[in-house]
Formats: C-alpha cells, sequence, structure tokens
C-alpha cells in the first residue's frame, strides 16, 4: 500500500536549517474550539511515494472512520504528484521543512486549530521532527514515526533492475556524500550517517546538511530544538523488528549501533545531556517505544489504525502516562517524583526501581525474585484525613508502616514467560543479548583470572537484572560487566570498575590494549557503578547463588572413580558453563543443575548411561520432572545456538535432535509436562501467544506490547528486604493488630419537623 523507503538505517544527527517563530499574537481559541471534535491531522510521507497515493488516501479515510470529522492534511512538496515523488528523491531537506512551516503556519484550518497530531513514514518521520522543532507552528501534540531514520542510515540499498531513478541517486551518494552538491540535492544522503571512525563523524559533522542539526548533535546547540520537542506529548516511535531497508532499524529508536554493540538512547551522551528534550520528555511519560513484527512499513494499516485511535483524537483526550519505573513499556507517571536530578549524569538509570510496591489493602504478589509484603494495613496516611467514618471514632494518624521485599530462589517457566511478556521485550534481540552478555562475563572472567563462582553468580545476577528491566533502559554490556562487578565483591575476588572494563576491552582489542587508568573508563565506570545499586536491589541483597561444578566433582568421582571419570568430566565441565547461557540457574537446584548436565552428557557420549541411571535412582533428592525439563532446556540451547556455546559445536545437531525426541516421548508416555508447574488454564486465558518451549528462549516469535502495569516506590515508608518470607509474614500478624478498626452500627430516629 505505502512506497516503502529505499534506504538502509544507520546513526544520525544533520546541519543548519531555517527556524520559524510562531506569530506574534497567536489565535485565540473559545470554548467551542476545544469541543470533541478532533484535532487535525498532519501527514509526510516517505521515500518514493507522492501525496495523493492509495495509501495516503486510506489514512484519511481509515481516519474519517476512527474519529468521524478528523481532517486530515497531506504534505505535498510539489503540487505535480510526480514532482512530489522526485522531491522525495532530489532537493534540499532544510528547504523543504522551512516550506512546510511557512504553508502550515498559514493554513486557514491547521493554523486556527488548538493542535495539531503529526505521522510521519519512514523518512516523513525525521522530517516532521525538523518541523517540530524549528518552527513547530501551529503546535504538535503526537507525534508518530514509522520505520524513521531518527540516528541516521549506515548504507544506501540497491535499486531494482529497472528503477534508474534510484540507481542514479545512489551512484551519486555512494561516491560523494559530503560533497556539497550531494548533501544539498540529494535527500537520503542528509540523514546519512556512519561514525565508525572519529574521522567519519567529523565528516559528518562538517557536512551533514539536515541531521546533524535537527538531532543538535554539534558543539553549539540550539535550546529551542530541546524546547520544542519537550512540548509534545507523546512521542510515538516505532521499529520493524525485520526491517531491512532501514540499516541499522535500530535507528528508528534513537539508538546508536557501532558493529556488534547496540546502545540504547538512554545510555547515549543525546539524552543524557538532553540535547533535545528527550529525556525531559520521557520524564513527563510522553516517550513511547513501540515495535512491530515484520519488514519494513509492513502490516502499516494495522499499525496506522491501533495509533490513530490511541494518540489523536479530539483536543481535551487524556493519555497515559508512560514515566520510567523499572523496565516495564508501561510508565507510571504521577508517583514519581522527577524534581531531582539523580547524583550521578546516568540519566537513564534514574529511579529504575525493581520493587512493585503494594499500597496497604492490596493483595499480595510477586515477581520472580522479590515477594512485597507490607508490614500493616495501613488506616490513613500522614498528608490528610480520612474518609468519613461511622459514629465520631477519631481517625489514627500515623507514619506509614512499611513495606518489606522478600527475595525468593526460585521461579517457574511460566513466570518467566510473563515477566519477559510484561516487559514487552523484543524476541529477536532477547535471546542475542542473553548469549552475549554471558558469552562477554565468561571472556573478561578468563582473562581476569577469576574463579567459576564468580562467573556463576555473575550470570546469576544478570539474568535476574534482565528479567526486571526492558532491553531499551540499558546497554546489555554495562549490565554485563556490572553483574560481573557486584559478583567480584559477592565471591571475594574484589575488582575495581575500572579493572572489569579494561579487561573488556583488552579482550576485544587484543592488539591495543590499555590500563585501567585510562581516561576513556572514567564514564564507563559510572555507570557500573550506578548499576550496582540496582543489581543489588533486584536481588534484594540476597547473595545466596548455587555452584554446580563442585558438586559436579563429587558426582562424577561417585559415578567413575578419580581416574576413569576425566574424560567425561570434561564434556561435563563445559556443559555446566553452557547451562549458564540459559535460565536454568534461576530454576532449578544445584543437584537437579549437576544430574541433568551427568545424564546429558552421557547421553550425548553413548558412555556409562546405565551406571549414570542406577547412580540417580540411589539418591533420594533426585527429582526426574526437574532432570528432564533441565535437560531439554540446554538441548533447545544447542540446537537453536550451537555455535555459541563450548559443548553444541562439537556435536553434530541431528544427534542432539534425535536425543531431544526420544526425551520429549519418554515424558509423553509417563503423562508428565514439559514444564514443571505449568498451569495450562494461565496459558489458555493469557491473549497473547504463548513462548515456544524454551528456557533458552522464553519470548515468543511476535513482538509483544508490555502490559504489565508495575508501581513505582511512593515517597512513604521505608523498604525493607527480608531473607525469609515466613518472618515478614510473621511481622505483619504481629502488627495487623495495631491498625486494625473496629466499627459499631447503630441506627438513630430523627422526628422530622
Amino acid at each position: 500500500m505505502f512506497a516503502p523507503s529505499l534506504l538502509r538505517l544507520g546513526l544520525a544527527i544533520g546541519l543548519a536549517g531555517q527556524s520559524y517563530a510562531s506569530p506574534s499574537t497567536p489565535p485565540i481559541h473559545t470554548r467551542d474550539d476545544l469541543s470533541d471534535t478532533p484535532i487535525p491531522i498532519v501527514v509526510w510521507h516517505g521515500l518514493g511515494d507522492q501525496f495523493n497515493s492509495d495509501g495516503m488516501k486510506s489514512i484519511q479515510a481509515l481516519a474519517e472512520e476512527i474519529h468521524p470529522g478528523t481532517f486530515v492534511h497531506i504534505i505535498a512538496i510539489d503540487e505535480d504528484p510526480s514532482q512530489d515523488q522526485m522531491a522525495t528523491f532530489k532537493g534540499n531537506v532544510s528547504d523543504q521543512v522551512s516550506k512546510v512551516c511557512e504553508e502550515l503556519a498559514k493554513h486557514p484550518i491547521l493554523s486556527t486549530a488548538p493542535a495539531i497530531d503529526a505521522i510521519g513514514i519512514s523518512q516523513g518521520g525525521q522530517f516532521l521532527r525538523g518541523y517540530v522543532e524549528r518552527c513547530n507552528w501551529p503546535q504538535v501534540r503526537s507525534l508518530v514515526t514509522f520505520g524513521s531514520q531518527h540516528n541516521g542510515i549506515i548504507d544506501f540499498r540497491s535499486c531494482g533492475a529497472t528503477d534508474w531513478l534510484c540507481k542514479g541517486a545512489m551512484g551519486l551518494m555512494r561516491f560523494g556524500t559530503w560533497s556539497k552538491f550531494v548533501q544539498s540535492t540529494l535527500v537520503p544522503a542528509q540523514y546519512y550517517r556512519n561514525p565508525a571512525t572519529e574521522a567519519d563523524y567529523n565528516k559528518y559533522l562538517e557536512n551533514s546538511n539536515f541531521l546533524a542539526d535537527i538531532n543538535n548533535e554539534r558543539e553549539l546547540k540550539n535550546q529551542k530544538y530541546k524546547a520544542n520537542l519537550s512540548k509534545l506529548t507523546n512521542f510515538v516511535m516505532w521499529m520493524f523488528e525485520d526491517d531491512d531497508l532501514v540499516i541499522p532499524k535500530e535507528s528508528s529508536w534513537f539508538e546508536e549501533v557501532n558493529g556488534t554493540e547496540v546502545i540504547p538512547l538512554r545510555a547515549r551522551e543525546l539524552y543524557q545531556e538532553d540535547w533535545l528534550g528527550l529525556r525531559e520528555l520521557d520524564r513527563n511519560g510522553g516517550l513511547r517505544f513501540r515495535s512491530a513484527p515484520g519488514k519494513h512499513l509492513e502490516n502499516l494499516s494495522e499499525l496506522l489504525n491501533e495509533t490513530i485511535t490511541n494518540y489523536c483524537g479530539p483536543w481535551r483526550r487524556t493519555f497515559e502516562s508512560e514515566m520510567r519505573d523499572s523496565g516495564d513499556s508501561s510508565w507510571v507517571g504521577s508517583e514519581t517524583n522527577w524534581d531531582v536530578d539523580p547524583p550521578t549524569d546516568e540519566a537513564h538509570l534514574f529511579q529504575l526501581i525493581d520493587h512493585s510496591i503494594l499500597t496497604p489493602n492490596e493483595p499480595q504478589t510477586c515477581d520472580h525474585n522479590h515477594t512485597i509484603i507490607p508490614t500493616a494495613p495501613m488506616t490513613t496516611s500522614n498528608n490528610g484525613p480520612s474518609a468519613a467514618t461511622n459514629g465520631d471514632a477519631i481517625p489514627k494518624i500515623g507514619p506509614h508502616p512499611g513495606t518489606i521485599s522478600s527475595s525468593n530462589q526460585y521461579t517457574s517457566e511460566l513466570k518467566l514467560r510473563r515477566m519477559l511478556k510484561d516487559h514487552g521485550c523484543d524476541p529477536a534481540r532477547q535471546d542475542n543479548y542473553r548469549l552475549q552478555g554471558v558469552q562477554l562475563i565468561e571472556n573478561v572472567r578468563e582473562y581476569l583470572q577469576l574463579p567459576v563462582r564468580t562467573f556463576d553468580t555473575a550470570c546469576t545476577y544478570f539474568h535476574k537484572f534482565r528479567l526486571n528491566f526492558r532491553d531499551v533502559e540499558y546497554n546489555y554490556q554495562d549490565a554485563a560487566l556490572a553483574s560481573l562487578f557486584v559478583a567480584c565483591k559477592v565471591e571475594d575476588t574484589i575488582k575495581k570498575s575500572k579493572e572489569i572494563l579494561a579487561a573488556a576491552y583488552n579482550v576485544k582489542n587484543p592488539e591495543k590494549s590499555v590500563t585501567p587508568d585510562d581516561k576513556m573508563f572514567e564514564n564507563p565506570g559510572k555507570i557500573i557503578i550506578c548499576l550496582e545499586r540496582l543489581i543489588l536491589e533486584t536481588i534484594g541483597f540476597d547473595f545466596r547463588t548455587r555452584y554446580p561444578q563442585k558438586l559436579l566433582v563429587k558426582v562424577v568421582r561417585d559415578i567413575f572413580g578419580k581416574e576413569d571419570g576425566k574424560p567425561f568430566f570434561e564434556t561435563a565441565y563445559a556443559m555446566c558453563i553452557d547451562i549458564y547461557k540459559t535460565f536454568v540457574p534461576i530454576k532449578r537446584t544445584t543437584f537437579s543443575m549437576v544430574m541433568a548436565v551427568v545424564e546429558l552428557t552421557a547421553l550425548m557420549t553413548e558412555q556409562h548411561i546405565d551406571r549414570v541411571q542406577e547412580y540417580a535412582k540411589t539418591k533420594r533428592q533426585y527429582h526426574w520432572g526437574s532432570v528432564m525439563e533441565t535437560m531439554l532446556d540446554i538441548l533447545d540451547l544447542y540446537v537453536q545456538h550451537g555455535k555459541s556455546t563450548k559443548v553444541g559445536a562439537q556435536f553434530d545437531q541431528n544427534k542432539i535432535i534425535d536425543i531431544k525426541i526420544r526425551l520429549n516421548n519418554d515424558l509423553d508416555k509417563a503423562f508428565e509436562p514439559r514444564y514443571l508447574y505449568y498451569c495450562s488454564r494461565c496459558e489458555a486465558e493469557d491473549p497473547q501467544p504463548s513462548t515456544p518451549a524454551s528456557a533458552t528462549s522464553p519470548a515468543t516469535s511476535t513482538s509483544w506490547p508490555g502490559d504489565g502495569k508495575r508501581t513505582v516506590k511512593g515517597p512513604e515508608g521505608t523498604l525493607r528486604f527480608v531473607f525469609e518470607p515466613e518472618a515478614a509474614l510473621r511481622e505483619r500478624e504481629i502488627t495487623e493488630g495495631f491498625f486494625k478498626e473496629e466499627f459499631e452500627e447503630y441506627e438513630v430516629e430523627v422526628e422530622e419537623p
């Protein structure tokens, strides 16, 4: 329906453009202006499209269907449709934005409306953002972009065999990107940005005609851009998960991509120093990240339907705030105190509290790592009087009794899936980040010659942290290194944050090693220390972890003896490292993990199977269901990501699949579920699709919007961490009596005069 962009997206910032001020005397709107009449919508189409295409007409029809009476204005750079299409390839973008500013300011309907909503398709998204920053009159309420190149592109896409217009434009861009002619003539070149090296980045800053300016990336910042963009009520950014036209696709979310490393917006200097007002907009709950399955602009009609329904419509409508809490894609706004800046400049870490705090009379809930228990049913707060009571009893007034957080050592597969769904995780990146994070911990551990206990603890903390925070809120490499930093303290193998950062750098760049006192580690070191606090709160200050390697040595010796078990132990030990690339360590006990590793090693090597099974029968703590689930989780890892593991790459894939089929058949014969504590009814009630049967990948093949509501820590009461849930419940029972209210009901007859 829509002509897709012919470019691959990347990273970006562009050059100057003319600014337009709003009229000195703005229109005065009466009460009738603020009625339920929907405000107008302005649409800027993408590369290769034109203002009168069927796709643009369908947007007008869709808006009228959803919000009857909506006026939709399609931006046209030229009145001739063919010339308007040509303008998406050829022209000066800054001049085009200036022209749009003038036209909208003079438009008889748009200029007199209380505000407008704006929808940008592909490159039209960053062009509309340029309009908001430079002009913003009429003022934009909701800015929605679909697959836009907010952080630029790093590559140009090949054109079709007969698309000579595209071929000519792309040829010029590839061989003269930073020439004055190309930057003032060819549209895609004006949001090209590839900061692979410092020299490339400097060329971009010096020569970019558009993106470097609207991203406010040059040394002199335009404060008007920041002020205008922060005035938005909603800034919705849609990214397509399988986008192969926008390179990198993460540009749609302002994310920086450097090789295999993806730096989320909130971890970038652009956000932390608030060059564009995005941080302020985020504080107000208006910055919204959305992802959709499919390629560039796939299923756009459905997304437009959702967008126009949720973010357009009457001027008086209200929008749910998405203020940042612990990583959910749903944000809580009114309860978060944004009046004080964080103690460091890592603003993207500010107030990422992972606890779900209950108000006194709410039921108890728990996440994978915490059980939150109010210590008593609070009757009134000290901020105001209570509701009216029956009689003359004076309500109790006193301090909030506080809240207790109690850690949970184990969780179930179903709970893991729900947590990831509630956070709106991107399945395409979920497994990749987890595998790369654990591998980074292993590489740094080997470089620093740390014991395997530290590795076990770091991976456990890393998994728990990622279950509490969304990927867009932190860099997974920072989380991995921070987890290792905390683990070093817990296991008494203390390393400074800069030592860990230097080791990670040297592992990645062995030919150019650096020392920990290098200045490049100053800011990353602060991030690691800031993340340390979040990790401690995530685990509830409960430092108990499991170390299967020690028990593995004992079990192998018991079965095979000291000498005969050495060849078997080598494979089993490597598998014991691989197991930390799954969520098994936060699901199973040490003995279950060890027995699963031993049995699976015997099956894969086809050695000593009978001896292992006989040994298992002699152990009363052996639980067949737990061991089977763990073995299948490990096999899922080897089938899906065999090359990223130590053992999976050593065995034939067909053999691994055969073992997996055999184990599944054994479960079927025993009428046992694939996962323990599995709730079929809960799964059936879940409106979203379930995760494939894999603990390695507890995310679905489609993108889920986060629907979990999590509250942030309120200003009242003290949050305490307690290791024993039973002790917390006992404390609540003791204190409950002091806050209990008793009422007497009585009737009084009153004579009417």
